[in-house]
């Protein structure tokens, strides 16, 4: 009897596990469910994200490439964007159900980004009886950087006194005897402190001024009797590199002279159309000075011109007319942007007149840009000048007796006359901005790669 009953309770525990394992079974069976559904939809889900992002960044990268070639701007890019269409395009076999969105913006130090959006909706099984619907939307997005690299010997595009191109750069003084100069010729000449360049493969590196080009140490050493003839200055400074007399122009193969026009070209225009200011004939000279000493007025673009007796085509602008001397607003340039029609007989001569205009050391440096061709005559005897002059097409003439000039210039050519002193200082970054949306232009020897999402630029 007892062996009966153990046999019946063996099988009676044998029945209610085999019913614990449904019970099991049936409340695990669920979440397996929901698990399998899970990874089938996020996978899903994963790999449409992956092929996105794969494609996103192959048409970020061949939309920075075409917007650097085609020296296209922020506000206007159709052949980068075109390019980074045709790059997804062969990257996605469903491109046609793919949404597309490029944009372009440049950062307050001038480097340019190019972001491609891509979006797909992606089909959902289980998720959908969670309330997600049928599909879900998935996205992916990708930067490329445009970054100027300057070039090996010129560096930033402003950290020379002089830049020139294929115009040349020339120093003559008339009473000079180029073989033998006397110490009073030397000290009849221009002097130079800072970095000559020609930029660009182009540029004429001919040495056709008339002397060797000495800086202000060489001046100190002639006038305290310490050399007594040009070939002293060439033998110390042969003999101490570090100490040089003699300022020997370069070349920066790399650099391009106008990359940087078009962003303040875009610049001036933002700037305009923010103050909503229309500089024409017309206007009060005294209300635009009292407009810039308002400090709302970084740009004045295309200001006052007038067209003297002599000759059609040529123009003239006054400075001085325009730049109050006590605006003390020493950290934030002024842009003066000439852009002038092309007239009939082309763009003529161009004279800008710094006669006796002597700017405080604290005022407020003038960057002047000149976007025509041509020739610039620049009358500025008994004059002192704080900023840069910046004319990549045309050739600058410097009528200079007296000269006293801080900053830099950058032409097409340059020649200088006179007996003056011109001294490097800096005054903008290749960002070339003051504040303005403008208008970024890539140059043409930019870098171009995938970079993280910049934390100081907004994409809305």
């Amino acid at each position: 009897m007892t062996c009966i009953w153990r046999k019946c309770l063996t099988h009676w525990n044998k029945c209610r596990q085999k019913g614990q394992i449904l019970v099991f079974t049936a409340v695990l069976l669920p979440l397996l469910i929901a698990a399998c559904g899970f990874t089938v939809d996020f996978g899903n889900m994963y790999m449409h994200k992956s092929r996105l992002q794969n494609a996103a960044d192959a048409a970020a990268i061949a939309g920075g490439y075409a917007f650097r070639d085609n020296k296209e701007n922020i506000d206007y890019h159709p052949k980068a964007d075109n390019a980074s269409k045709e790059s997804a395009k062969s990257n996605l076999t469903n491109f046609d159900n793919i949404g597309r969105l490029c944009q372009a913006r440049v950062d307050k130090a001038g480097v340019i980004y190019y972001r491609v959006e891509l979006s797909e909706s992606v089909p959902v099984y289980f998720l959908s009886f969670f309330g997600v619907g049928d599909s879900t939307n998935v996205t992916a997005e990708s930067f490329a950087q445009i970054a100027y690299t300057g070039g090996s010997s010129g560096g930033s595009l402003f950290d020379n006194l002089f830049s020139y191109g294929s115009g040349g750069f020339r120093s003559i003084n008339a009473s000079q005897n180029p073989d033998n100069p006397s110490i009073s010729q030397i000290l009849d000449a221009s002097f130079y402190q800072g970095r000559i360049v020609g930029m660009g493969a182009d540029a004429d590196m001919t040495k056709n001024y008339r002397h060797e080009l000495l800086n202000l140490n060489a001046k100190t050493h002639y006038q305290n009797g310490s050399f007594t003839s040009m070939q002293d200055a060439i033998n110390y400074s042969n003999a101490h590199p570090d100490d040089t007399m003699i300022v020997t122009p370069e070349q920066d193969l790399n650099t391009s002279l106008d990359y940087k026009l078009a962003e303040i070209l875009g610049n001036a225009k933002a700037d305009l159309a923010k103050n909503k200011l229309i500089w024409t004939n017309e206007n009060n000279i005294g209300n635009i000075k009292a407009q810039v000493m308002s400090k709302d007025i970084d740009y004045i673009y295309n200001p006052t011109t007038d067209t003297p007796q002599w000759g059609p085509g040529n123009t003239e602008f006054k400075i001085n007319d325009y730049i109050p001397a006590n605006d003390t607003n020493k950290n934030n340039p002024l842009f003066v942007v000439v852009d002038p029609p092309k007239s009939p007989w082309g763009y003529g001569t161009h004279k800008l007149t710094l006669q006796g205009y002597n700017m405080p050391a604290d005022s407020r440096p003038i960057v002047y840009v000149y976007t025509g061709t041509g020739t610039i005559n620049i009358e500025a005897n008994n004059a002192t000048f704080y900023g840069a002059i910046y004319a990549p097409y045309a050739n600058i003439h410097m009528n200079d007796q007296g000269l006293t000039f801080h900053g830099s210039i950058l032409s097409k050519g340059l020649e200088i006359t006179g007996k003056s002193t011109y001294i490097y200082k800096k005054f903008l970054s290749d960002s070339a901005g003051t504040g303005s949306s403008g208008n970024g232009t890539a140059s043409s020897n930019a870098t171009v790669g995938l970079t993280s999402p910049p934390s100081d630029i907004s994409w809305d």
